[in-house]
C-alpha cells in the first residue's frame, strides 16, 4: 500500500514546537504518523527507548493502543537497536522465539534505530501491520531513514531553541521527520 510520507514530513515540520521537550517532540511524530498511516495498513507506531542499565527497551510515545513494556533485546526491535540499522519484517512469524508479541494480529512490522546529537543510538521507532509484507524500503526512506545516514536526528533529541539544531520547518529537519541511521534497511533473514 502507498503511504504518503511528504505530507507527513511537512505536518510533522509543522507540528513541532521549537520549545518542546525530546518526549513532547517524539509523541508529536508519533501522532502524525499514526494520522496519517493507520488507514493505510499500519496497526501500531511508537517509540522504544533503551535502558542500558538494565539491558532492555521500555516503551516511550506511540499510538493507540498499549504495547509491551519493558522488552528485551532479542526481538526485531532489540536486534535494530544492536545493530543501529532499520529493519524489515515481512512476517512476523518467521522470527519464532526471537519475536515479542505485543498483539497476537501483528504479522509485519518495521523497525527504525533513533539516535541523540551525537549519534549514538537510544531507541528505535516501531510500525506494526496486520498485513503480511506490509512494509519495505520505501517506509525505511518515508519515515526518515537513509541508506546514507542524511536526515537529521536532532529535531527529536536537541533543544532546538538553543541553536544547536536544525531550525524547525528546515529542510533537514522537514526531510528526516527527525530520525537517522547510518545504514541501510535490512529485510530480515528466513
Amino acid at each position: 500500500m502507498m503511504r504518503d510520507y511528504g505530507t507527513v514530513a511537512a505536518t510533522v515540520a509543522k507540528s513541532l514546537s521549537p520549545d518542546a521537550g525530546r518526549d513532547r517532540r517524539m509523541q508529536t511524530v508519533v501522532d502524525r504518523l499514526w494520522e496519517h498511516l493507520q488507514d493505510t495498513g499500519v496497526s501500531w507506531v511508537g517509540f522504544y527507548l533503551y535502558v542500558a542499565e538494565r539491558e532492555e527497551m521500555v516503551l516511550g510515545p506511540r499510538r493507540d493502543k498499549p504495547a509491551c513494556s519493558p522488552i528485551s533485546l532479542h526481538g526485531a526491535c532489540g536486534r535494530a537497536f544492536r545493530d543501529d540499522a532499520a529493519l524489515i519484517v515481512r512476517d512476523v512469524k518467521e522470527l519464532g522465539e526471537n519475536y515479542i508479541a505485543c498483539d497476537p494480529k501483528d504479522r509485519s512490522e518495521v523497525v527504525l534505530p533513533i539516535h541523540d546529537a551525537g549519534g549514538a543510538p537510544i531507541g528505535v521507532l516501531d510500525l506494526d501491520s496486520f498485513d503480511v509484507g506490509s512494509f519495505g524500503e520505501t517506509d525505511v526512506a518515508g519515515t526518515g531513514v537513509d541508506r546514507s545516514g542524511a536526515y537529521s536526528v536532532r529535531t527529536l533529541t536537541d533543544d532546538v531553541s538553543s541553536g544547536s539544531a536544525a531550525a524547525v520547518g528546515s529542510e533537514e529537519s522537514v526531510a528526516g521527520c527527525g530520525f537517522g541511521v547510518s545504514t541501510g534497511a535490512e529485510p530480515m533473514a528466513t
